[in-house]
C-alpha cells in the first residue's frame, strides 16, 4: 500500500482548529489565508472530527458556515476536502457520468 501524502497532524487539537476557523470567519469579511491554514494542516480524520467539535463548540454547522463565507473554486476546494473520501469518489463519479452520455 503507497505511504499517504497526508499524515496526521500530531499536535492535532479540534477545539483550536474549531476557534480558528470561526474566527477566521466571524464579522466582516472572511480571513481566507487561516482557513486555508487551518484546514491544510489536518488529516481527513482530523477534519471529521472538526466538523463535529464545531457544532458542540458553537451550535452552529461548519460546512453551512463554510458554504456562506466563501465562493467559486475555493468554496468547492474547502468543502471538497472536509467530505468523507467515499463521499468525494462518489460526488466526483456522480458529477462525471451525469448527463447525456
Amino acid at each position: 500500500m503507497p505511504t499517504p501524502t497526508v499524515t496526521p497532524n500530531p499536535g492535532f487539537s479540534a477545539e483550536e482548529e474549531s476557534q480558528a476557523l470561526r474566527k477566521a470567519m466571524k464579522g466582516l469579511g472572511t480571513n481566507e489565508k487561516a482557513i486555508i491554514e487551518s484546514v491544510a494542516r489536518m488529516s481527513n480524520s482530523q477534519r471529521q472530527e472538526t466538523i463535529k467539535t464545531f457544532k458542540t463548540m458553537f451550535g452552529r454547522d461548519l460546512i453551512d458556515d463554510l458554504k456562506s463565507e466563501l465562493g467559486g473554486d475555493f468554496e468547492d476546494t474547502v468543502l471538497a476536502l472536509f467530505m468523507k473520501p467515499a463521499d468525494f469518489d462518489a460526488t466526483c463519479l456522480h458529477k462525471a457520468m451525469k448527463g447525456l452520455g
